[in-house]
């Protein structure tokens, strides 16, 4: 779990990093600066969640094989879970900002990306929830999903 905290901790770093002027060191294309900071939130987001699904599969010796769980193994298999477990899985399944952030995550990484640029820079995301974000306010998303999420585990996992 300690790894998820990391990760969601990197995500408050990387919003602080965007928000800061970069004096100087700005010299590569905003396009370029907004794709690495999208990769690195929604990776960093939908990675703290699949350490989760990793921790939850070896906890409960659902784990076969040398590949750890991620999200898509663990929802397959969260019937085999301790109910609080069960709804933890559920409830990340069923939020729409899990499934945005995986999207583009998704995007990012095998396809392309719609974007909407518009006057004075600003560029949007298009979400598969049929929002347009700006790249601060989708590494905000992805943070408060991540953080969220791995808080709500930590609660958990002392109890069972």
């Amino acid at each position: 779990m300690l790894w998820a905290v990391w990760a969601v901790d990197s995500l408050y770093y990387l919003e602080e990093l965007i928000s800061i002027p970069l004096n100087g060191l700005d010299d590569h294309h905003p396009d370029i600066q907004d794709m690495a900071h999208l990769r690195w939130a929604t990776g960093t987001a939908i990675s703290a969640l699949d350490l989760c699904a990793a921790v939850l599969a070896r906890e409960n010796n659902l784990k076969k094989g040398k590949n750890e769980f991620d999200m898509g193994n663990i929802g397959k298999m969260k019937n085999q879970l301790p109910t609080p477990l069960q709804n933890w899985v559920s409830g990340v399944e069923a939020d729409s900002r899990y499934q945005d952030i995986l999207d583009l995550r998704h995007s990012l990484t095998h396809a392309r990306v719609a974007r909407h640029l518009s006057l004075g820079g600003s560029t949007k995301i298009s979400l598969k929830s049929g929002t347009d974000r700006n790249v601060l306010e989708i590494v905000t998303i992805a943070k408060e999903l991540a953080t969220e999420n791995v808080e709500k585990m930590l609660v958990i996992l002392p109890t069972l």
